[in-house]
């Protein structure tokens, strides 16, 4: 049996305070006297809006907002957002400054068009969008007074009071406000935690606190550049560990294919983080000193293929260095370092991926790729000695091996 709890006081003392504040108005108000009626001239009400002037109204916002990715013009970006929304706005330019940056980040007009749209509460409208034909996105709009609309997402007030339902391996924190997907995650986390099982062998019987996050205000100083993420809290009992995941239908969790659904994007998003959680608690986190064992992992149990980023940058020698050897370097812009990267975080993942699986594949299944992680961490994160102490090969020989099977074996795979 599963139990639901509602946190609610915060808000209730809100209804209460506001209710009390009109019943004051009211009992004071001088029901004899009629009201005075003004000689000066009043605003003329605004038309009604038909659904083909809100769509033709985002439609322009979304033009502009794609024209503003391609000349990677912050300013742009900016009349297309809700500035009130400060943590929100503050958001989506960390973010555009980041994509910007990295490997071909600009000059590419990309397409954005409405699909259609649904009226929701505090006059927010909710869109749907296809991303240059073959993907979609979920996003918030809401209408200027000067009659511009501009991208937004609904106030932490706007979400609703957050809903506790417990169950055996997971407690879900959700917000009604995405209740419309809120209903399909216990059972895709499910899903994700067999998928683990079945690659891994093994999960982890602590429970975990999975909270679902509509609106980027819930926590406006989280890493901009994560959709998810899994916190380990160390503790030996497991108490405290929780995994964040922004909604579908919000702007953080960014676009989905159409072939596919949101539904298998999600479940592959929990599946990630949960691997996260099975490398902490089952496997003692095994390689914790390189970004990319951790991340490569949870990437190749996840099955999410990012094969054509890594064939472009492939082929236009833009592959991120296993080890930044620059002298004097204290943020390290290599693969071991991927949490400090500065650009092409991407491609980063896809990279780290591939690591993981060439050793997998090609030096002895998940045996061999757990002694390697392990003598990572003995030898203090020298690449080369962990190389030679697990799978008795030096650093040049795995770079140049790896090199060979990406393109003969990985990327063929996965690229035409």
């Amino acid at each position: 049996m599963k139990n639901s709890v509602k946190v609610s006081a915060l808000i209730l003392f809100g209804v209460f305070t506001f209710a009390c504040a009109t019943l004051t108005n009211t009992q004071n108000s001088q029901a004899t006297q009629p009201p005075a009626i003004s000689t000066e001239a009043q605003p003329t009400a605004k038309a009604e809006l038909t659904e083909a002037d809100i769509i033709a109204g985002i439609q322009t916002t979304l033009n502009t907002f794609a024209q503003a990715y391609a000349k990677g013009d912050v300013e742009l970006l900016s009349t297309t957002l809700d500035l009130e929304n400060k943590p929100f706005s503050r958001f989506i330019k960390t973010r555009f400054q980041t994509d910007i940056e990295s490997y071909n980040g600009t000059g590419n007009l990309d397409t954005y068009e409405v699909a259609y749209i649904t009226q929701r509460e505090y006059n927010l409208v909710q869109v749907h969008i296809i991303y240059d034909e073959v993907a979609a996105v979920d996003w918030v709009f809401r209408e200027l007074d000067d009659g511009r609309w501009v991208l937004t997402e609904p106030t932490v007030e706007q979400t609703g009071e957050m809903v506790i339902t417990d169950s055996d391996y997971f407690e879900f924190r959700t917000y009604p406000w995405a209740d419309d997907v809120n209903s399909k995650v216990e059972e895709l986390m499910q899903n994700a935690r067999d998928r683990v099982e079945q690659k891994l062998g093994k999960v982890p019987e602590e429970k975990i606190e999975v909270e679902i996050i509509p609106t980027y205000g819930l926590y406006p100083f989280d890493d901009p550049n994560a959709v998810a993420y899994y916190s380990f809290n160390g503790s030996l009992s497991g108490e405290g560990d929780r995994m964040v995941i922004y909604a579908p239908n919000s702007y953080l969790f960014s676009w989905y294919y159409i072939e596919y659904g949101w539904e298998r994007e999600l479940e592959d998003v929990l599946t990630h983080e949960y691997t996260h959680m099975t490398h902490a608690r089952s496997f003692g986190n095994a390689g914790r000193l390189a970004d990319w064992i951790v991340e490569g992992l949870a990437e190749y149990v996840d099955g999410i293929s990012r094969a054509y980023t890594l064939a472009d940058a492939l082929e236009n020698d833009a592959l991120i260095p296993l080890v930044d050897t620059t002298p004097g370097v204290v943020r390290k812009q290599d693969i071991a370092h991927i949490y400090a990267l500065e650009k092409d975080i991407g491609l980063a993942y896809a990279e780290a991926e591939a690591l993981v699986a060439f050793i997998v594949e090609e030096h002895g299944g998940f045996d061999a790729f757990w002694e390697f992680a392990n003598a990572y961490d003995d030898v203090g994160g020298d690449l080369d000695k962990a190389l030679q102490k697990s799978l008795n090969i030096s650093q040049t020989k795995f770079e140049a091996s790896w090199m060979t099977w990406l393109k003969e074996i990985y990327l063929p795979r996965y690229v035409n």
